[in-house]
């Protein structure tokens, strides 16, 4: 019924019309686009019914084991006729044939369709998540920043940190990457210490504290707050410290996905984050995941 094939630089035009008429334009697509083209390890693939293009999404390798499947759209014109469940299937297909142990996935609760596709497929729920944001001005300033935020140079001590709290449990071991998420290990931990992206707060010689600063999955200049745990104090210093980074790195927003954790959504309310939903005390993103292998 349908035609699979990766999507190309001529392709561009008409993906873009597609994602213009999601989200009142305000889609991601138009900044991942080039990105996604290039990706060599996965696959940006676009979906063709008699000669006409109907839809698209993508295939990322985040490692050897590890799949992502992201961004899943149909033309307005061909909606209901299947096509989100079929290139699903030709995702997981391909994934079987890269002997991929495990493939990963997050949606809107609100995309009930979403949801009975993968359910239906055999996904299961595997981290829930609130979403939620700060956007900056023009002229936004910095806030006062503590000098106790340092950026932590040891893996042991970033991992053991990540891993001990509150926040780990309730993320199920999450760190996120905008709407992208990678389970944490000890070599994602490495990687994010050496690029410089794990801060905390050092009180009485030892740090208290931890928050991973990611790259925005959809690369349209905002900052992400990947994860972060420690009592409320140090929580609102280091969120302080991310808005300042945002700030000075002429972003446009900061941003994170929250797992249900009381003492995270206060301190996002006192810096006066915004949500994706009234009920953002709620879970409003899911993540799910489906095992291949074993």
């Amino acid at each position: 019924m349908f035609r699979f094939r990766k999507v190309s630089q001529a392709d561009k035009s008409k993906v873009l019309e597609i994602s213009s008429k999601i989200w009142e334009g305000h889609d991601f697509i138009q900044h991942v686009f080039d990105h996604w083209v290039s990706d060599a390890e996965g696959e940006f693939t676009i979906g063709e019914k008699d000669g006409d293009v109907i839809g698209f999404a993508k295939y990322t390798k985040h490692s050897d084991s590890e799949a992502w499947f992201e961004g899943i759209r149909a033309d307005e014109k061909y909606t209901g006729q299947g096509f989100g469940k079929a290139i699903t299937q030709y995702f997981i297909s391909r994934a079987k044939a890269e002997a991929v142990d495990t493939i990963r996935l997050c949606t809107e609760t609100a995309s009930k369709e979403c949801i009975r596709i993968v359910e239906g497929l055999g996904f299961k729920k595997d981290g829930y998540f609130t979403y939620g944001y700060k956007e900056f001005g023009k002229d936004a300033k910095e806030p006062d920043v503590s000098k106790t935020v340092i950026s932590i140079m040891s893996t042991a001590t970033a991992w053991d940190l990540i891993t001990r709290g509150n926040s780990y449990y309730m993320s199920n071991g999450y760190i996120s990457y905008g709407w992208v998420f990678k389970k944490a290990t000890y070599d994602l931990t490495d990687k994010l210490v050496k690029d410089k992206c794990v801060y905390g707060v050092l009180q009485d010689g030892k740090v208290n504290s931890v928050m991973v600063l990611t790259e925005d999955s959809h690369m349209d200049g905002g900052l992400n707050i990947g994860f972060i745990d420690g009592d409320m104090g140090s929580m609102k210093l280091l969120v302080d410290f991310a808005e300042q980074q945002a700030i000075n790195r002429g972003m446009k927003y900061c941003e994170i996905m929250a797992p249900i954790d009381e003492r995270i959504i206060n301190v996002l309310e006192m810096s006066n984050f915004k949500f994706l939903s009234e009920k953002y005390r709620e879970v409003n993103v899911f993540v799910y995941f489906m095992k291949i292998l074993g």
